[in-house]
């Protein structure tokens, strides 16, 4: 509390101080000047007799002006002003920096409360990031507890009654009911340069594989398996070899997958090669 009571008091200084800047910036001082001769020795006004009062000190000691109005000046003075050099930052840098102290008092960063973020810097873009991830995660996970779960649990429901889907023997009820959403992933605004040490931690053995999938790319670690291993069988069943030194069917479930790989793609291969000898509307053979 007190660091907030200290923060508003430097924030009414500074608007006080800006205040008054800009009153200095309307001042205006002027100076008069005569060639070849001071003002003190210059000759006296015309008309009149008392050289001592008609000099131009005593002229300017008695100049009084106010705004509008206009003066004829003696002959061969030169009248001179200027005012206070304008340093003062803007209205709108102004508001900025007032804006910024309120936020900082009530612990609110400033570019998130404003979304001001063209001169953001990169660790407030990396704050704002992790912060909207967190958000979004608690939101996510309120849904899916709330709603998603709910829904799925009477469609499965809804799908053993009509006899559209029988759970497997011995499943339990959290097992038949059991589900994951995948959500699109909250790219970041330096997403390379994670990704790139996070792998080399993977690599390192320091952080295991699933983490760096789920969170970077929103994908289970065993769907990725799984897809690897269908993309590398189905690789493997049309000849391409490139993938047998990270995969091999070396398990029964490896030797599963490359054998259903391998009657697909024969499948396929059944249909384009009975394809050509069937006859087209033309009645002509397809070559």
């Amino acid at each position: 509390m007190a660091a907030a009571i200290s923060t508003a008091e430097d924030l009414a200084d500074l608007m006080a101080f800006a205040a008054q800047r800009r009153k200095n910036m309307t001042a205006m001082a002027t100076f008069f000047e005569q060639a070849g001769t001071t003002i003190d020795a210059a000759p006296p006004i015309m008309g009149e007799t008392d050289t001592k009062r008609s000099s131009l000190t005593k002229w300017m000691q008695n100049l009084f002006l106010r705004p509008g109005d206009t003066v004829l000046l003696p002959p061969g003075i030169k009248a001179n002003t200027q005012a206070p050099a304008g340093d003062m930052p803007g209205h709108d840098t102004t508001v900025r920096i007032e804006t910024m102290v309120l936020c900082a008092i009530i612990g609110v960063p400033y570019h998130q409360a404003t979304s001001d973020w063209k001169e953001a810097p990169e660790r407030a873009m990396r704050f704002a990031g992790a912060d909207l991830k967190s958000h979004v995660t608690i939101l996510r996970r309120q849904i899916e507890h709330q709603c998603l779960r709910k829904l799925w649990k009477d469609f499965v429901k809804v799908a053993q009654t009509v006899g559209a889907w029988t759970p497997p023997p011995g499943a339990t009820e959290a097992e038949i009911y059991a589900t994951e959403w995948q959500w699109p992933v909250i790219q970041q605004a330096t997403l390379d340069r994670e990704l790139n040490v996070m792998s080399a931690m993977v690599a390192a053995g320091q952080l295991p594989p699933s983490i760096l999938v789920e969170d970077y790319f929103g994908i289970e670690f065993a769907d990725m398996t799984r897809r690897y291993a269908y993309d590398a069988a189905t690789a493997t069943a049309n000849g391409m070899l490139q993938f047998t030194d990270k995969w091999k069917a070396a398990t029964e479930v490896a030797k599963r997958i490359l054998a259903e790989a391998e009657a697909r793609e024969a499948h396929e291969r059944d249909l384009v090669d009975q394809a050509k000898l069937d006859r087209s509307v033309l009645g002509s053979e397809i070559d």
